[in-house]
């Protein structure tokens, strides 16, 4: 294989075939597979630490971005979810910034309740545990959810981020309506100590 082909390789079929599960885990079917052969569109890459956090929100909203910003830290994956530059929803696999912990700690349900949806969680992602919810509560819990998510990112020291593109669908979940500056703010405040 000529060195040409190699690069196209990777860049076409091996590196996006390798992020494939990451990018699954972090945005599942909220954000449409556009790219070729069924791929996740993945538009921008590169190194993340706490010093972009701000900048990549920023370019989120300045460009009236439709769909994720996804942030690997070693072992966890957060998506922050864009639709026309506005923050509608996020998402992490770390527990303490899952739904039904942050019910929790909002006292919003008891230990019994929280170990269900975090089952439901598991099974059927948000969408799963919130019908479980009054709506006044799924709304709660969602926007804390995205705020918990977007402070988050103001503490990763190196990692990696991605931007995949197509207009989301959270389905049942409720979308958010989300300054990013102002979520950005608020990371750069809890976390400037």
């Amino acid at each position: 294989m000529a060195q040409g082909d190699e690069l196209a390789y990777l860049l076409r079929r091996a590196i996006p075939d390798a992020l494939d599960p990451i990018v699954r885990r972090a945005v599942g079917t909220v954000v449409p597979r556009l790219g070729e052969e069924d791929r996740y569109r993945i538009v921008h890459a590169g190194h993340f630490s706490s010093r972009v956090a701000a900048d990549l929100l920023a370019f989120g909203r300045n460009q009236r971005y439709d769909g994720a910003l996804v942030v690997i830290d070693e072992d966890v994956a957060r998506a922050v979810i864009f639709k026309g530059g506005r923050i509608v929803g996020a998402s992490s696999d770390f527990l303490f910034e899952r739904l039904a912990r942050i019910l929790r700690r909002g006292e919003l349900v008891d230990d019994d309740m929280m170990r269900r949806l975090q089952e439901m969680e598991e099974a059927g992602g948000t969408v799963q545990a919130i019908a479980h919810l009054k709506p006044s509560v799924a709304a709660w819990a969602v926007e804390t959810q995205v705020w918990e998510v977007v402070a988050a990112l103001f503490l990763v020291r190196a990692g990696h981020f991605l931007f995949i593109e197509g207009e989301p669908d959270l389905g049942s979940v409720p979308e958010m309506d989300l300054n990013p500056m102002d979520l950005a703010i608020e990371g750069l405040r809890r976390h400037s100590s």
